[in-house]
């Protein structure tokens, strides 16, 4: 059944079929979104322990040297400390 707000409508009778379809039909909606929430809720879970167990691993990566020295113009391998930290982040996060 689905929820019709035109009913009852202004200054006629209310009629009992129709105010006790109105709540059923929200009270199904609720329902629903209820169990959808629930759902959701639990895929959540899901993903925050998988999270849980993946943040550890890049928690021994060590924070990036800042004090590369600056050069112009740039120079083969200036890029190799930025590559090798995004490549150890890449593998901290892959490790199962």
């Amino acid at each position: 059944m689905i929820f019709d707000p035109s009913k009852p409508a202004s200054g006629t009778q209310m009629l009992a079929s129709e105010v006790r379809n109105n709540l059923n039909a929200l009270n199904d909606v609720i329902t629903a979104q209820a169990a959808q929430i629930a759902s959701l809720t639990t895929q959540l879970a899901a993903v925050q322990a998988q999270l849980a167990t993946r943040a550890p691993r890049v928690d021994g990566v060590a924070l990036f040297d800042t004090n590369i020295p600056y050069h112009t113009p740039i120079e083969p391998g200036d890029f190799d400390p930025i590559y090798n930290k995004v490549n150890e982040m890449i593998s901290g996060l892959q490790q199962s």
